[in-house]
């Protein structure tokens, strides 16, 4: 049995990559993740791996234990070449009474079985709750988003339509007037109405003047409600990030965490003492 092989990584692997491997196999054949109806046959498979999992995981993770496996384990069923045989014979025998006392110590321990298990359960709970937090927050941005949005954007968004709609009846009439200014000169300038009506001129750029200042100046109110409206989508970013700080739901789950890895920790240091023993 390859215990680098059961846990999927290279015999160069360090601990983080044995611990991240242990922990997505031991979710992986977790007994809940097996159907009510699975068969017996495949419970006790699932168990066999299991205990292979967590064989591997107390081999590899102890520095100790690891460096007498790496000294005694047949390197071809590792690497699957051809090393010498003599080289092979002389530690065969080692690498399988090492081993076989594994296992006996693994089927003879029900306190080690239950830490073990403890350990896969609080291992398997941690990251459903690092699930529920990523969750949480995806779901509290949103909330922020919508009430930054309803608090802030809406309203400005609101002002500068209203802006807008003010707007068309002065550009339009401004339109008008420059349109009849334009007819009444040339008129004027082919002699087909006479120069008094030059007063009526004077009329029309006066008209044009005062829609074009009202234009002007509401053109200059959308353009401030619309630099507005660009920072406050620059900060939204910011009060998402408070709010969700601030979300309590978060709080509790962050909580719930810290005591899950807790846990972890102190029956690992437990594992580890009786290791030592």
């Amino acid at each position: 049995m390859n215990l680098y092989e059961i846990l999927g990584v290279s015999k160069s692997a360090d601990y983080d990559t044995i611990k991240n491997a242990y922990r997505n196999l031991s979710r992986k054949y977790h007994p809940d993740n097996l159907k009510e109806d699975a068969t017996e046959e495949k419970r006790k498979e699932y168990s066999e791996i299991q205990k292979n999992i967590n064989i591997a995981w107390d081999i590899l993770s102890n520095e100790q234990k690891r460096r007498e496996y790496n000294l005694n384990f047949n390197e071809s069923q590792v690497y699957g070449t051809n090393f010498n045989t003599n080289y092979n014979d002389n530690y065969s025998n080692i690498y399988e009474d090492m081993v076989s006392n594994i296992f006996n110590e693994y089927d003879n321990s029900d306190m080690f079985r239950e830490r073990s298990q403890k350990e896969i359960d609080l291992s398997i709970n941690i990251s459903k709750i690092k699930n529920n937090i990523e969750k949480a927050k995806r779901e509290e941005k949103l909330k922020a988003i919508y009430e930054y949005d309803k608090k802030y954007i809406y309203t400005i968004r609101d002002e500068i339509n209203s802006l807008s709609a003010q707007l068309e009846k002065p550009e339009k009439e401004l339109s008008n007037e420059q349109k009849k200014l334009i007819d009444l000169r040339n008129k004027i300038a082919y002699r087909m109405m006479p120069k008094r009506f030059e007063d009526v001129e004077k009329v029309i750029l006066k008209q044009i003047e005062e829609k074009r200042k009202l234009v002007e100046d509401l053109r200059k109110q959308i353009e401030i409600k619309k630099e507005e409206l660009f920072k406050l989508d620059l900060n939204r970013n910011e009060y998402e990030q408070e709010y969700i700080k601030n979300s309590e739901k978060i709080k509790h789950l962050y909580h719930e965490l810290k005591e899950a890895e807790e846990q972890l920790e102190k029956i690992k240091y437990s594992q580890s003492r009786a290791n030592r023993r």
